[in-house]
């Protein structure tokens, strides 16, 4: 016997060779390809997937793992063939070699068979609960457990409902709505000849009434009114002004005297302590770890702008002081003499002062605030 890495090897290889088929070509080769996609449509791709797969599986001598997947293998090709059927339903205008999925289907002879008829329909849909059913069992037996049951609470609340005085009433109009359908609108309808009716020849009494009734005096034209014309009334002039104070107007009327206005005191400016509140600002980014200077206050109508300037961030250590002899120091209480040294000295970042925007405006009790950087 053939050894298994053989075998694979030689699927996989023919799965490759397999590629160039759906690529036109002439000859036996070509209707060999043709007679592939007619059959299996796009699953012809799938299908090489397939040997491909099993291929390498000898190849590696794992073919025990075929031994020990086997239920799942068979649900997932029964799962290929209902999808070759949902691809028989199909049709697309695309070209596979020289074969056209308009005329046999995107799922090839294969899955066009699956839907032709109502009892492969049935079929059809039967490998898609038994390919469920291998791949996943206990949900199944859930699903199945489960089932009657819903079924059964449906159809009572259907039933609730009262659908079928509905359904009744929906059939009982049917036939009229039928015939409002079939009458056009627009077309033309009979015409039944009228019989003229000769009117009665009124009688003297009648029309001696009538003329009583009716005042046949010609009415003469309105007149139109007379609307009396109303002079505009011109006001008083300020006599109480000198002539020559008196304001005119461009067309020569004259205007109120100004001392009708009310005076007005100016409102007084609010002084704002821009110093304290620069130091308010040094005094919140300090407390929050961020050394920093106000260097510039630029006062305006609206808008006070303050330039803060970041600070250093100073690194330090403590050193303890000792002689030229290397001895440690002592202070008055008898304790090491200890300094802080200056280790490294970096530049405050500003995303450090803009993160704290919000305790800003709280410090500050403004409303809105601002950082440009």
């Amino acid at each position: 016997m053939m050894r298994p890495e053989i075998i694979g090897t030689a699927l996989v290889v023919l799965a490759a060779a397999a590629i160039p088929y759906l690529v036109p070509l002439t000859g036996v080769i070509g209707a060999a390809r043709d007679g592939l996609v007619a059959l299996f449509g796009l699953h012809v791709f799938t299908v090489i997937g397939l040997l491909a797969g099993l291929g390498a599986v000898l190849a590696l001598r794992r073919g025990y793992l075929l031994r020990r997947r086997l239920r799942h293998i068979a649900g997932g090709l029964l799962l290929i063939l209902f999808v070759a059927g949902l691809l028989g339903l199909w049709h697309p205008s695309t070209q596979v070699g020289e074969v056209n999925l308009a005329q046999v289907s995107a799922g090839g002879a294969l899955g066009r068979v699956m839907t032709s008829t109502w009892w492969a329909a049935l079929l059809w849909l039967g490998l898609l609960a038994a390919g469920f059913a291998l791949l996943w069992p206990r949900s199944a037996q859930h699903i199945a457990r489960e089932t009657p049951g819903t079924t059964w609470e449906v159809m009572k609340w259907v039933w609730s409902l009262r659908l079928d005085r509905h359904a009744g009433r929906a059939l009982a109009s049917t036939p009229a709505l039928l015939r409002r359908l079939n009458t056009r609108p627009d077309a033309p309808r009979p015409i039944r000849p009228v019989e003229a009716v000769p009117a009665p020849a009124p009688t003297p009494a009648l029309v001696a009434a009538v003329d009583a009734e009716l005042d046949l005096t010609p009415i003469p034209p309105a007149q139109p009114e007379e609307v009396e014309a109303k002079t505009p009334a011109q006001l008083g002039m300020d006599l109480d002004t000198p002539v020559g104070e008196w304001r005119q107007a461009a067309d020569g009327w004259q205007l109120p005297p100004l001392k009708l206005l009310t005076k007005v005191e100016p409102k007084k400016k609010s002084v704002v302590d821009n110093q304290r509140r620069a130091q308010l600002i040094v005094d919140t980014l300090d407390s929050f770890g961020v050394d920093s200077s106000v260097v510039e206050i630029n006062e305006g109508p609206t808008i006070t702008q303050f330039g803060v300037e970041p600070g250093w961030d100073v690194r330090t250590r403590v050193v303890t002081e000792r002689d030229a002899a290397g001895r440690v120091l002592l202070d008055a209480t008898g304790n090491p003499r200890q300094n802080d040294v200056e280790v490294a000295r970096t530049r405050i970042r500003v995303n450090r002062i803009t993160a704290l925007q919000n305790d800003l405006a709280l410090a500050l009790a403004a409303p809105a605030l601002r950082i440009e950087a």
